[in-house]
């Protein structure tokens, strides 16, 4: 009898500790055609919910996105005109925790897919009237802000990581830059 107890007792810790060996293991997406693989952190905010055409994958999960933003002309940008293009630098603690490509790395730059609502909520009026000359520096600071709708796939043979801005979390410290961010494929 007391050999049962034991055996019972066995399968029952060993169905109690599987959950909590499998989550300091992070899941893994493989893309098609073997390009890469998607690795998702055991302690992500955010979770996989589909793979859609040319290898987007979508994830749902509210969370508090840190990190740096930069804000100006396009770094590409050789034209007369001012293209403003937005880069979101992450903090790294958060980086490691989202989703990434296993042979292509962590995010570096997250791109906030509704760019306009992001710039309204953290930069101020008379900081975005400067950046509308051609040849000005970026808009940067510190800024935490709450995001959704994270998404990643490649694309120039880089990484690309994508953001929904939903309101801001802790205001951001405002600075212009003299520089431009080094940022693109």
């Amino acid at each position: 009898m007391a050999g049962l107890r034991t055996g019972f007792l066995s399968a029952i810790l060993v169905l109690l500790l599987q959950p909590l060996a499998a989550a300091d293991n992070p899941s893994t997406i493989p893309l098609p055609r073997g390009v890469d693989t998607i690795v998702i952190p055991p302690d992500s905010p955010v979770r996989f919910t589909s793979m859609g055409k040319h290898g987007l994958a979508s994830f749902n999960g509210r969370f508090v996105l840190s990190g740096t933003y930069y804000y100006g002309d396009n770094e590409f940008n050789d034209g007369p005109e001012v293209y403003l293009t937005l880069y979101f630098v992450p903090d790294p603690q958060l980086a490691a925790r989202l989703p990434y490509f296993k042979i292509r790395g962590r995010p570096h730059v997250i791109f906030i897919t509704n760019s306009g609502d992001f710039v309204k909520a953290v930069i101020p009026k008379e900081t975005l009237a400067k950046l509308a000359k051609k040849g000005s520096p970026h808009a940067t600071g510190k800024v935490s802000i709450w995001a959704d709708g994270f998404k990643t796939r490649i694309e120039c043979d880089a990484p690309d990581y994508m953001a929904h801005f939903i309101s801001v979390y802790k205001p951001a410290t405002q600075l212009v830059a003299a520089y431009k961010p080094n940022v693109g494929c």
